[in-house]
């Protein structure tokens, strides 16, 4: 009782307001993560045909580059689009009635997945390769580069669809049943 005594009275609009601008600023962040996210990633593909063909000091310093900016801008914006979606999704959005959501969370959930499980290692691959011999492991950084390439384009198409579904917020109807059946 003596705890609940010290704490000052808030009226329903000042919470209303903390409300709005808890959300507001989720929102900025979320922003915020998706332009870092996404604009670091058309970043690296500008720098690896900068780079040019597995060979030479160009594809080097390119890959560094990129490994710079997935270290600074990619994971740091995918970190921050993450917690601040997960901190809009506590602030109301419910998964249960809005499906465009649950599909936008799954599809977030599966672009962190690609990025962790195929991206980063074929990128690190490559760095690493291509830092001792690159003339001895062409081809074995070529294979690394395709694989990087296939996992960022598959991410690429999943983020401009999971941002789709952020700006249209789809309102897709539950299938209806037969009479007597539980949706």
């Amino acid at each position: 009782m003596t705890v609940l005594r010290c704490l000052p009275e808030v009226s329903i609009p000042e919470i209303s307001i903390m409300r709005r601008f808890v959300y507001s600023s989720l929102k900025v962040l979320h922003l915020m993560g998706l332009v870092l996210f996404l604009g670091s990633i058309f970043g690296h593909i500008v720098a690896g045909i900068l780079g040019g063909p597995v060979s030479g000091d160009r594809f080097l310093a390119a890959r560094e580059h990129i490994a710079a900016a997935t270290q600074f801008l990619t994971l740091p914006g995918l970190g921050l689009l993450l917690l601040s979606g997960v901190g809009l999704w506590l602030m109301g959005w419910s998964v249960k009635n809005s499906r465009w959501l649950g599909v936008h969370m799954g599809l977030a959930v599966l672009v962190t997945l690609i990025a962790f499980v195929v991206v980063l290692p074929a990128g690190a691959e490559m760095m690493a390769l291509a830092s001792t011999d690159m003339v001895a492991n062409m081809e074995k950084i070529v294979a690394a580069n395709r694989f990087e390439d296939m996992g960022g384009a598959v991410n690429v198409l999943l983020i401009l669809i999971i941002t789709g579904l952020g700006v249209a917020k789809p309102r897709w109807a539950r299938k209806r049943g037969y009479p007597g059946m539980n949706p």
